[in-house]
């Protein structure tokens, strides 16, 4: 039975894909094409009555339909991706039903303030940070589509459903994920629009709800504040600075910082008996009498 598959999308000779309105006449001569799923060669039908299409050349039934799209949905992702980077033209996702992006400074957690997250958007160019993209690469016990990664480690799957969604036990391992469902080849806009957008049903992000974008430290507070920073080693040390400073230090030397306690500003002007229960309280945080001494010295030297 000779297979009537009609294609849209077939490849060079080069691994390039090519759409049909990119053939012309005097290209179907000279060059050869071959299917994305069985690699057997298609034949560019340009007739002036039927859409045109590509078809296999000769009698071929071992062709799936079904796979055909999974791997032109991949291909065309990876592609288009790779062409934005290259060109710098955006390529955005919108989460503006149940998901919402954050801007917030590379040292976010150390310090805890508003001032920390810069803005909330509901749109964003992926190719700022996700520079590199990986197509069918092992990521733990995952073989994901295709993987985007940025420079801080983070990870998005991109899944390409033709007939089976992601299974919970992808859903649940918490990664993020992009699930676009591809039924037929004019669902490849989804794709070529450079918009994945939460409100089209056709896509659905997984594990968005806390999806920030890290940017470089924007903190506009100079003013100086009281911290005692505590080691693992035992050792503690006062520091009036400010909060940009100490997030700044600390993300630097995290490996070795146990605990950051922020201090109440001790008026020096004030007689002992003032000071003492301010003092007390600092000593029953931090379980030393190391800060005690070093502002009792102080006082005493003034």
């Amino acid at each position: 039975m000779k297979n009537i598959i009609k294609y849209q999308y077939a490849e060079n000779l080069s691994g390039k894909l090519v759409h049909i309105n990119e053939v012309n006449r005097n290209d179907s001569i000279e060059e050869k094409y071959v299917c994305i799923d069985c690699k057997n060669e298609l034949i560019p039908r340009l007739g002036n009555i039927r859409t045109h299409h590509f078809s296999h050349k000769n009698d071929f039934n071992n062709c799936s339909k079904e796979t055909y799209l999974h791997k032109l949905g991949k291909k065309i992702f990876y592609e288009t991706y790779l062409q934005c980077i290259d060109d710098e033209i955006p390529f955005f996702i919108t989460t503006s039903l149940f998901n919402s992006i954050s801007y917030v400074c590379k040292y976010n957690g150390i310090i805890k303030s508003n001032e920390c997250t810069v803005n909330r958007v509901n749109k964003y160019d992926l190719t700022q940070t996700f520079k590199i993209i990986e197509l069918e690469k092992n990521n733990e016990n995952y073989r994901p589509d295709l993987t985007l990664k940025n420079n801080e480690g983070e990870i998005i799957f991109i899944e390409i459903a033709v007939t089976h969604p992601c299974d919970k036990e992808k859903i649940e391992s918490k990664n993020k994920i992009i699930e676009l469902n591809i039924k037929n080849e004019s669902d490849i806009n989804l794709i070529l629009e450079k918009n994945i957008s939460e409100e089209n049903n056709k896509i659905r992000f997984y594990n968005f709800d806390n999806f920030n974008i890290i940017v470089e430290p924007n903190c506009k507070d100079n003013a100086l504040y009281n911290y005692l920073i505590v080691l693992k080693d035992g050792r503690q040390y006062p520091v009036k600075t400010t909060k940009k400073e100490l997030c700044k230090n600390i993300f630097e030397n995290i490996n070795i910082v146990s605990n950051i306690i922020a201090l109440k500003p001790i008026n020096l002007r004030r007689n002992y008996q003032q000071r003492g229960p301010l003092i007390n309280e600092i000593d029953s945080k931090i379980g030393s009498t190391k800060y005690k001494k070093y502002y009792r010295t102080k006082r005493r030297k003034r």
